[in-house]
């Protein structure tokens, strides 16, 4: 489902690896065909409530800025933790009203193993390392530790500009493969 109906409607898509910590975000710039990235952190040691009014106000001034055609967000991780499962749905929480509230629309919602399955990856190491070859990034600057929820948001919204919006192809087959275009 499009909610643009042309490429001069298309301005900028969101994606947003949420996390209670440290939330991951880039934007896809169509005018530049650029990506945007950076992160929202909230500190453990406050209230979750003091930390989802951080979290909201960062992602409101996210959205206020680049002002999204589209957003995409990761669906809740269920884990074994049910305390860091419930905060986990907190913060997802938080984030789709936020969205829903600014853009009147609300986010698509992908599962991190569709992410992982377009690009071909078991796990976050190798989508981390897929993405960032990709993107020729140096691995001795872009640590896993330091933007490892910047590179899921990024695969995240190359996966739904490919195949959710079919906006921007970034992935094609050949015989021996796939072979990707940043």
């Amino acid at each position: 489902m499009k909610r643009f109906k042309n490429i001069k409607d298309r301005v900028d898509i969101l994606s947003l690896d949420i996390s209670a910590s440290c939330t991951g975000w880039s934007v896809m710039n169509y005018k530049e065909e650029v990506f945007i990235y950076g992160t929202i952190k909230t500190n453990p040691k406050h209230s979750t409530a003091s930390r989802l009014d951080k979290f909201r106000d960062e992602l409101k001034f996210i959205l206020s800025r680049y002002k999204p055609s589209e957003v995409v967000i990761e669906d809740t991780f269920v884990g074994a933790n049910p305390a860091v499962n419930k905060l986990l749905s907190k913060f997802a929480g938080v984030a789709e009203q936020t969205i829903f509230e600014y853009c009147k629309f609300p986010p698509y919602v992908v599962s991190n193993k569709t992410v992982k399955s377009f690009f071909k990856v078991k796990d976050k190491d190798g989508l981390f390392l897929v993405v960032t070859d990709i993107l020729e990034w140096d691995t001795n600057i872009y640590t896993f530790r330091k933007f490892n929820d910047i590179v899921d948001s990024i695969g995240q919204l190359v996966y739904c500009c490919n195949d959710i919006l079919k906006t921007k192809q970034f992935r094609t087959e050949h015989d021996y493969g796939y072979r990707f275009w940043f």
